[in-house]
């Protein structure tokens, strides 16, 4: 198994009415270069149906110099995700944490370089706004959510 060291969760910035087969042609016309390798390992409909696309042994392209350490879930739509997908993304990220330890819960955006050098990757420096939305607060409020359901 890979080094793995965190799961990024990406939107496809596109209308929620995407089809799967629609996005992997998309991927297969536009990066030719990927030979047919997809960009996600898990993508998630509007409904919350997920669709495996790569075993999470192999590689994706979902984020350039960082696909080799990371697994990488998405969902169809253009910024907010629907309730059964966030409660999809949510199992996804729950399970792989299970499988594989500890792993930095980020989004696309995160991993933009720090241009400035300041430490802190501001909105000028994504290099895309995927997901849509900051993950890591997202994900510490998913957990504090939980942790006060079982108090």
């Amino acid at each position: 198994m890979r080094k793995l060291r965190r799961i990024i969760v990406h939107f496809t910035g596109a209308a929620a009415t995407q089809s799967v087969p629609s996005i992997l042609n998309y991927w297969k016309t536009a990066h030719p270069t990927w030979k047919g390798r997809p960009g996600y390992h898990v993508i998630v409909e509007p409904n919350g149906t997920a669709h495996r696309l790569q075993p999470d042994a192999d590689y994706t392209n979902g984020v350039a110099g960082f696909n080799l350490t990371a697994l990488h879930v998405c969902f169809i739509g253009n910024g907010a995700m629907t309730q059964a997908q966030a409660a999809t993304i949510i199992k996804r990220i729950h399970h792989w944490l299970k499988l594989y330890g500890p792993l930095d819960v980020c989004g696309h955006r995160d991993l933009s370089p720090d241009r400035n050098g300041d430490g802190i990757i501001t909105p000028n420096e994504w290099v895309k706004a995927c997901p849509g939305f900051d993950v890591r607060p997202w994900w510490a409020g998913v957990l504090a959510g939980e942790k006060n359901c079982k108090a």
